[in-house]
């Protein structure tokens, strides 16, 4: 199961779409901030970070697919290089999971910043 779908996380959906719709309001009337709840800004940066772990984690299992392939004979690159390559590709990822998975919530976007 993704993390996305974990109970906990989809009931603070509404909230981060409450949230989302009160940026793209303030967009749309070229707002320099929009007014977001704590609650709100809670919501949407536990999903965000939620969410990027479970991008994270598809793209390590891809990586990995790519591992346990034995031949890649439709391409111009030997199977040293294409191992060489997924490998690195995944140790990057695996450190991205990390990062990701740290405690700490940093501002996510430009968007984040515009809630007062």
């Amino acid at each position: 199961m993704k993390h996305s779908e974990n109970q906990h996380v989809t009931r603070l959906l509404p909230l981060v779409a409450e949230y989302l719709q009160s940026g793209l309001e303030g967009v749309i009337n070229e707002a320099e901030k929009f007014h977001a709840t704590e609650r709100q800004k809670y919501a949407h940066d536990v999903c965000n970070r939620v969410f990027e772990i479970d991008n994270a984690f598809e793209n390590l299992e891809l990586s990995i697919e790519y591992l346990k392939r034995a031949t890649f004979s439709d391409s111009n690159f030997d199977f040293t290089s294409h191992h060489s390559f997924h490998f690195e590709n995944f140790l990057l990822r695996l450190t991205s999971v990390i990062d990701r998975c740290k405690n700490k919530l940093e501002t996510h976007s430009n968007f984040c910043s515009l809630a007062y």
